[in-house]
């Protein structure tokens, strides 16, 4: 199965091939300029695609469509992509009649969620008339339904499940291009606030064990089984020991403590936790690099190291940790040579110190934060 990204490109290279009304639609509604406009002969066509282009015609041409339409025939040759150019270039002219708004209303009315859906895109006023025909629908199999009713409703679905029915399809045209690229834009903004409230939710569950950490009898194993129960019960995804990725050396496959996952199954974070008195080089190093290259091929912007401090002076060993850490050779190099101590931000957690690293991961800029626990009391 392909993934959302590869299935969006797939459609791009098929749908642009060649120039037509539904591809200019596309660039105006991606905000896109298109300036060869020589390839366009028709008479509806040419006012569509200046409309799409933000371009006024003659007033006499849009009525000359308008008296044509009275013929049935004519009428039904009309695509719905030239509809909207038609009531778009209505609206820059500031014709008062409202004719082709009437006629698109119809439209919306009568086609099927594709078509309402486009309109929708091109003229916001339709959103609110989109979301009731939405809520009316109870028992759904439409995979391009199901995705408009998480867009619109923020209604919760299965996106590999509804992206393996979507692929079932045997074509596709701009309508589900422009719905897969919402559908993109939509995760986007749900994983940055998943990513936001893991952060928040790691501070609370490490706050818990912390303060029963003689229970767990001081071991770094119920240190983690305890973090990885606490992840499950917030709903995420969690994996531990997790075969991926290479070894610090590059040979041989290894174990990381926590991999973890939104409810789409799609990764989130790493998650790497280990036991400290003093600073063992060697140690140290290891654990970390696998929040890096080896451990993270993808470039996954948000990583999380957890020290289980046994030192008898914590505030010492943490100084000598943030000295220590800019030192390491990591394949992706910390931004500036820079260990930022951003404890100050989160005052509710006594015993616990916070840092973060920022990396450039191929262009992609990463954070590692850094949780410094004290477990020695």
């Amino acid at each position: 199965m392909k993934t959302l990204n590869e299935l969006i490109d797939d459609i791009k290279e098929s749908l642009f091939e060649q120039d037509d009304v539904q591809s200019i639609l596309y660039y105006y509604l991606k905000n896109k300029n298109f300036n060869d406009l020589a390839s366009f002969d028709g008479e509806v066509e040419c006012i569509s695609v200046n409309s799409f282009q933000g371009n006024l015609v003659d007033s006499k041409d849009l009525e000359k469509i308008q008296k044509k339409i009275s013929n049935v025939q004519y009428e039904k040759s009309i695509n719905i992509f030239n509809w909207i150019g038609l009531a778009l270039q209505e609206l820059l002219l500031g014709i008062g009649s409202d004719f082709f708004k009437k006629k698109l209303n119809g439209k919306f009315k009568e086609h099927s969620f594709r078509y309402k859906y486009l309109i929708a895109r091109a003229f916001e006023d339709y959103i609110e008339e989109l979301k009731k025909f939405l809520k009316a629908v109870v028992d759904n199999n439409d995979s391009f339904v199901s995705i408009l009713k998480h867009i619109y409703l923020e209604e919760s679905i299965n996106v590999n499940t509804v992206l393996r029915n979507f692929q079932k399809e045997a074509s596709y045209d701009i309508i589900d291009l422009l719905l897969l690229e919402d559908l993109k834009d939509i995760k986007s903004i749900a994983y940055d606030r998943t990513q936001k409230s893991l952060l928040s939710d790691i501070l609370w569950i490490l706050s818990e064990v912390q303060s029963n950490h003689k229970n767990h009898n001081k071991s770094e194993d119920q240190y983690n089984s305890a973090i990885r129960s606490l992840l499950s019960a917030k709903g995420y995804i969690v994996q531990d020991q997790t075969q991926r990725g290479q070894s610090s050396t590059g040979k041989s496959t290894g174990e990381l403590d926590i991999e973890i996952f939104t409810s789409d199954n799609i990764p989130l974070s790493i998650f790497e936790a280990f036991n400290l008195s003093s600073i063992e080089s060697s140690k140290t190093t290891n654990h970390l690099l696998k929040l890096s290259k080896n451990y993270d091929p993808n470039g996954i912007k948000q990583n999380y190291a957890v020290i289980y401090s046994k030192a008898k002076d914590f505030n010492a060993l943490w100084n000598t940790y943030k000295d220590f850490v800019i030192t390491i050779n990591f394949e992706y190099e910390i931004v500036k040579k820079e260990f930022k101590d951003i404890t100050l931000q989160y005052p509710n957690y006594a015993g616990l110190r916070i840092g973060e690293t920022k990396h450039q991961n191929r262009g992609i800029k990463t954070t590692i934060y850094h949780f410094f626990l004290d477990m020695n009391f």
